[in-house]
């Protein structure tokens, strides 16, 4: 389930239009759109349009958002 705001239609987010609420978004779903892609291992031919469903994107080696935050708000320690 996605949480926060919904973007606005007349300026939606750069990248993936979900990024900024899907707690599996990572730096590259802000910078690329993902493609649609058709996955038929499932019963019925199913679409998506999201890196997760691709294993060989660079997706998986892009960092975490939610990583991302917590290492910009935290402040640098004083004996390093």
């Amino acid at each position: 389930m996605l949480s926060g705001a919904v973007p606005s239609p007349r300026n939606p987010p750069s990248g993936c239009r979900f990024h900024t609420r899907c707690r599996h978004a990572r730096e590259i779903c802000k910078e690329e759109k993902p493609p649609l892609v058709t996955d038929e291992s499932e019963s019925a031919e199913h679409e998506s349009m999201c890196f997760r469903n691709m294993p060989d994107h660079q997706y998986w080696q892009s960092p975490s958002l939610e990583e991302e935050s917590q290492t910009a708000g935290q402040q640098p320690r004083e004996d390093a």
